[in-house]
């Protein structure tokens, strides 16, 4: 976090591998946020909305977890969210 609070450019990478050859990833490049307060929470609780429509779609499935993760009461106050503006998406897959 101190990291990206000094260079607030940043990667992502996101793999999928199943085999030597079967595999694809995804590298986000963007611009880092750190939300809090109300737009954190609200972008969390949008995230979260996010997440169960996409298991919905994929998994025909019902995530109750998430909501308690998302409505949560939490003790220290609300959560900082870090959030990256996307500025390119590249991706790589191999498949034989």
């Amino acid at each position: 976090m101190k990291s990206m609070r000094k260079n607030r450019l940043v990667s992502v990478q996101v793999e999928e591998i199943a085999s030597i050859h079967n595999w694809e990833s995804a590298m986000i490049h963007g611009t880092f946020e750190e939300l809090k307060d109300s737009a954190a929470k609200q972008n969390l609780h949008e995230f979260t909305r996010g997440i169960k429509s996409i298991i919905h779609r994929k998994k025909h499935q019902e995530i109750e977890f998430i909501n308690e993760f998302s409505g949560k009461s939490y003790a220290r106050g609300t959560p900082i969210v870090f959030k990256i503006k996307i500025t390119e998406i590249t991706g790589k897959r191999k498949e034989t």
